[in-house]
């Protein structure tokens, strides 16, 4: 999902951040896909189950950039088995990566706080 709509955007002459938690390899693979196209397209490592790392990130990218319009939350995790099943180390995992960033709102406070960073 995140590799088709990185494409997209960048189609419509949209500058794409893209954020990558482990898959380096297939990142650069992106980014330098839109750039032969002639796009721009910038990746960053993140883990958003970490609050500083996300915070850091943001600051990192509106370094390069004077703002963000749209961000597209892609990431997620999930584990074969029934949930019930799960490990106390899957669900925390789970929770930390599926649902915890969208509640505490970490992008929106970086994207629309004034004066951040």
């Amino acid at each position: 999902m995140g590799r088709e709509l990185a494409y997209s955007f960048a189609e419509d002459e949209t500058k794409v951040i893209l954020l990558y938690h482990s898959n380096l390899i297939e990142a650069k693979e992106i980014v330098q896909d839109i750039e032969s196209k002639g796009g721009v397209c910038r990746a960053f490592q993140v883990d958003v189950s970490c609050a500083e790392s996300v915070s850091q990130t943001f600051k990192d990218i509106l370094k390069m950039m004077e703002r963000v319009d749209i961000l597209v939350n892609g990431a997620g995790v999930s584990y074969n088995g029934m949930s019930w099943l799960l490990s106390n180390e899957n669900w925390i995992s789970t929770l930390n990566t599926n649902q915890l960033p969208p509640i505490r709102g970490i992008a929106r406070r970086h994207l629309f706080s004034p004066g951040f960073p």
